[in-house]
């Protein structure tokens, strides 16, 4: 057998730690963004926020699109960080346009903290 083989079959067995701060963000992600979804379909729909049937299924889709990223992310998925990032987009200017420009920092913490956690503790290699 040769080196290189030995070094993919070496690389495959090696365990990814996720650590507790990302465990956390990750569960804090899918838990908000489920809760999320729940309270724009149901008690926002009929508490008598004024938006547009159309713009609340789409505030549904990017609440259930950040937690979707947020099981991808939990299995290291690559593509569940480019999700991830689509929909915080998406939800930015959604909420701008039915809240206003000052709620985009409530959009950006959550993304900003998962930077820092991936970069801080070096663990964005670990996505496949």
């Amino acid at each position: 057998m040769t080196k290189k083989g030995a070094g993919l079959r070496q690389q495959k067995g090696k365990t990814k730690e996720r650590g507790g701060w990302l465990t956390a963000a990750l569960i804090i992600i899918i838990i908000r963004n489920l809760l999320a979804a729940i309270w724009i379909f149901t008690i926002a729909r009929n508490d008598g926020v004024t938006t547009g049937t159309a713009v609340t299924i789409l505030l549904v889709l990017a609440s259930l699109a950040d937690a979707i990223a947020g099981v991808a992310m939990w299995y290291w998925k690559k593509w569940g960080l480019y999700l991830f990032a689509i929909s915080t987009v998406a939800g930015i200017i959604l909420h701008t346009i039915v809240l206003g420009p000052f709620v985009i920092f409530y959009d950006i913490v959550g993304p900003a903290i998962l930077a820092y956690i991936l970069t801080g503790q070096n663990k964005y290699h670990l996505f496949e």
